[in-house]
Formats: structure tokens, C-alpha cells, sequence
């Protein structure tokens, strides 16, 4: 498979990610979200999507400290939403993933749908980046 496929792949897969929310999830919700987070791969793929200051500040360290100084500034709140960028990313379908289960109610039952590799990749990112509070 060729790099240009292999890139199609990935971004048709991060597509159905971003585009699969059920009634009531507001992950990558543009009509409610705060924050636009950027995320790029090492390999040159850069997915922007609508999340919820809320959200990761309450499942993530690293998010709680990124957004609680730039938060305070008013100015920035009410205009548009506040620019979260993330570089060389391993696995961008992951962190995604990892970010759309910030939202799931029922994380267990969700995981249990996944293959083996795919819950370690999550949970590598996790312990990297998205540690619970």
C-alpha cells in the first residue's frame, strides 16, 4: 500500500470517527464547543475539530493546564473559540478516538467493542496526555 494510500485510509477512518456521534454527544459539536483543537501526525496529516473546554479540563491534567491561563482572559472566551494545537502526533486516529471517549458515559462498554491494539494505543495517549484529574 502506498504512503497516499495508507494517508486515505487513515483520514477516511478519522472522518467516520468525527462524523459518529450519537443523540446527545456534543463531541466535535461546532454549534457548542469552546475550543478548536488541532492535531497533526509526524506524517503530515492535521485534523481540527470542535471540542468543550469543559470536557477536557475535567478528564485531563494536561488540558487543565493548557486552557486554565489562556481561559482567564475574557477577551478570549467571548470571541471566537480558544486554538488548542497538538504536534507529531504517533497515531492521530487515536488521540481522537481518545478525546471522543472524554464524552462516552459508558467508557467500559465502549472499550470492549475495540480490538486489543487499538485499547493500548488509547491508553498510551491516555497516560502521555490525558491523565484524569
Amino acid at each position: 500500500m502506498s504512503v497516499q494510500d495508507r494517508q486515505a485510509l487513515i483520514l477516511q477512518r478519522i472522518t467516520d470517527i468525527l462524523g459518529n456521534r450519537s443523540p446527545g454527544n456534543q463531541f466535535n459539536d461546532s454549534n457548542s464547543s469552546d475550543v478548536k483543537l488541532t492535531l497533526s501526525s509526524k506524517d503530515g496529516i492535521s485534523v481540527s475539530m470542535d471540542v468543550h473546554r469543559q470536557i477536557l479540563v475535567g478528564h485531563s491534567r494536561f488540558f487543565a493546564v493548557k486552557l486554565s491561563d489562556k481561559w482567564s482572559n475574557k477577551q478570549q472566551r467571548m470571541s471566537t473559540p480558544y486554538v488548542v494545537e497538538i504536534a507529531d502526533c504517533d497515531d492521530v486516529e487515536v488521540y481522537i478516538e481518545t478525546l471522543r471517549l472524554m464524552y462516552c458515559k459508558d467508557l467500559r462498554r465502549k472499550l470492549m467493542k475495540e480490538d486489543v491494539s487499538r485499547v493500548l494505543g488509547i491508553l498510551k495517549v491516555k497516560s502521555l496526555f490525558f491523565c484524569c484529574c
